[in-house]
């Protein structure tokens, strides 16, 4: 018996897999964005369903986000400037 499980180490420890996670979304998006403004483009859009708190971070930079899930083009989101 692992004693050490405990509510308080299973939430702090998926918030730092959240973290993780966001954070290589996050990254993701900034570098198709970069490609994107290089190509004089004026929106990305990625093969992957964004967390929460990555749809928030663009949205407060001011990005229009949107998420999509269909059967036929999978999980999507797209990031518009």
């Amino acid at each position: 018996m692992d004693k050490t499980i405990t509510a308080d180490w299973a939430r702090e420890t998926s918030k730092k897999v959240l973290g993780k996670k966001v954070s290589i979304e996050v990254n993701k998006i900034e570098e198709a964005i970069k490609t994107e403004v290089a190509k004089n483009g004026n929106y990305t859009s990625l093969n992957f369903y964004g967390e929460k708190l990555t749809v928030e971070e663009f949205r407060k930079r001011g990005f229009t986000v949107t998420q999509s899930n269909d059967q036929r083009d999978g999980s999507y989101i797209t990031i518009r400037w």
